[in-house]
């Protein structure tokens, strides 16, 4: 669905802002226990976070790897991930895997460029785990 751009001033980026604004593009919604904001797209649950003091925006998704994975393995495939992907950082935290992308929103960002990047980010996402079922364990 397209929506009209529009360019949100750093006071309008929040939580209530930016749901509104994903219903608008009917990506389905919800939230966590916390309050936290999360965005569903074909069973993967994206987080989205706001850093108001830094001005930054973040989408992040958090999957579990497979426990027969060694550390090194696990760092291996992120590593491997991070050298062939662009826009979506991997990382490794304990027993999952974090997926993630931040950017700055000081001086206001496009309400384009928010759903535009998270359908990228969402797509990449999906791509991966698709593409690695030997390697994933459950969300």
């Amino acid at each position: 669905m397209k929506i009209k751009n529009k360019i949100l001033k750093d006071e309008e980026v929040t939580v209530d802002a930016i749901e509104a604004l994903f219903k608008a593009a009917a990506v389905e919604t919800d939230r966590d226990d916390d309050g936290d904001l999360v965005l569903l797209n074909n069973g993967i649950p994206t987080f989205v976070g706001i850093d108001v003091e830094r001005k930054l925006l973040s989408f992040y998704v958090i999957w579990g790897l497979k426990t027969k994975l060694s550390a090194e393995d696990k760092r291996a495939f992120a590593n491997k991930l991070n050298d062939n992907l662009i826009l979506v950082r991997f990382a490794v935290t304990g027993k999952d895997l974090w997926f993630d992308y931040n950017f700055l929103y000081e001086g206001g960002i496009s309400t384009f460029t928010l759903v535009n990047t998270y359908r990228h980010f969402s797509s990449i996402c999906e791509e991966v785990i698709a593409e690695n079922s030997d390697v994933f364990g459950k969300c």
